[in-house]
Formats: C-alpha cells, structure tokens, sequence
C-alpha cells in the first residue's frame, strides 16, 4: 500500500506495512525520530484495487504503528472483504483515522454476494429464493421474471451497493464496540553475548543490537 507521509516540508511516499525497522526508517527520514504521531494521505489512485475512493485527497493524523496496523489488516483481506469495507467506508462518515481503523473489523456482519449488476443480483436472488415477492411464483414461470427489476429492488430495499464484482449491504454492518491500543515496540532486533577471548563467562555482557550507545562494548 502506498502511503503519502508529510512533515512541514518534508514529503514521503512509503510502501506499507513494514516492520519495525523499516517504521523507525521513515520517521528518521521525516526528521521525527521521537515523534510517532504522523499527518499521511493514501495514495489511491495507485491503490485503487484496494482502497475506498472516498479516502482520495483526505488527510489524516495517527500513530505510525497504528497506521501499519490499518495496511497489514487491508493487505490480508479476501476479495469479499474488501469489497465490505469499501462498501461500508462509501456509506459511513470517517471522521477520523481511528474509525477507519474500526471498520477493518468485523466485516463478515455486511451481505456480499458475487454479483456485479441488477440483472445478476437478481438472478441470484431468485434461485435462493431471496424475495418474499416471489415467493409464490409457480416454479415453471421463474424463467420469465425481469432479474434485473428484481435486482433492483432488492438493493434499493436492502440498501446494498455494488463495489468491483460484489453486491455488498453495508447498512447491515455492525461495528464493534473495541478499543485499539498500540504496546510499545521492541527496540532492538536481537539480542548478543560477548566475551573476551580468553573466554571468561563472568566478564561476559549481553548487548541489543542495533545499539544507540557505543558505551555497551566498554567494558567487554
């Protein structure tokens, strides 16, 4: 996912997620080493398989590791998924980063059906026998109905919306009422035992690696 990072007059486009090192990388290069808190945009016209296009040209504030955690959930949703929250994102108002964050969850609360217009949404509907209107319909004249005018009035009635190859009912969508915390992440990548080359195990130290300070080999 391509992500547009800013500070003052500093600019970065970022491929996401990344680990951590790759985190501390970018905040570094937009000379914030200290400072998590990030003003981004999405790049969505090169994301746009992925990415609601409601999201183009907004600004939004967060955490970095929060902001990882966004792209890493939307990188590992299936189709159907992420048809859902496209959906979904169209119907709500974001607010803030934070909601959008929410709305990767519990995505299997929205309908989505593998249809990409009315008149397959309406076939679909008539062969699981989705429309109370039909309901007593003879078998034999099924083949006649106008799946298209069905289709139609189902979403109309349901609500739905079709995103890429997908009919999708976001007002069925049911957020989760959770509360997203951000630990704090490992500073160092491994961790390495030292000792002089006469082997002695007491004057041994442990370092972390990569290390901030030169005095951690000074007694070794």
């Amino acid at each position: 996912m391509r992500i547009n990072l800013k500070n003052r007059n500093c600019e970065l486009t970022e491929d996401f997620p990344k680990n951590l090192f790759g985190l501390q990388n970018a905040l570094d290069r937009l000379h914030q080493s200290e400072n998590r808190n990030v003003l981004f945009s999405f790049d969505c016209d090169t994301e746009k398989n992925i990415l609601p296009p409601e999201l183009s040209g907004r600004e939004f504030r967060t955490d970095l590791c929060r902001l990882n955690m966004f792209a890493e959930r939307v990188k590992t949703m299936t189709p159907t998924e992420n048809a859902a929250f496209k959906a979904v994102v169209k119907v709500n108002t974001v607010s803030n980063f934070d909601e959008l964050l929410q709305m990767t969850y519990h995505l299997d609360s929205v309908p989505v059906i593998r249809a990409s217009c009315f008149s397959e949404l309406g076939a679909f509907s008539v062969e699981q026998e989705m429309l109370p209107e039909i309901e007593n319909c003879p078998a034999e004249l099924l083949k006649y109905l106008d799946t298209e005018k069905l289709g139609r009035l189902m979403a109309e009635k349901n609500g739905g919306v079709f995103i890429d190859d997908y009919y999708c009912e976001p007002e069925m969508y049911k957020k989760l009422d959770i509360h997203i915390e951000i630990g704090e992440p490992e500073t160092c990548f491994f961790h390495l035992l030292l000792a002089p080359g006469s082997g002695d195990k007491h004057l041994a130290k442990w370092i972390s690696l990569p290390c901030e300070h030169a005095n951690q080999f000074s007694k070794i």
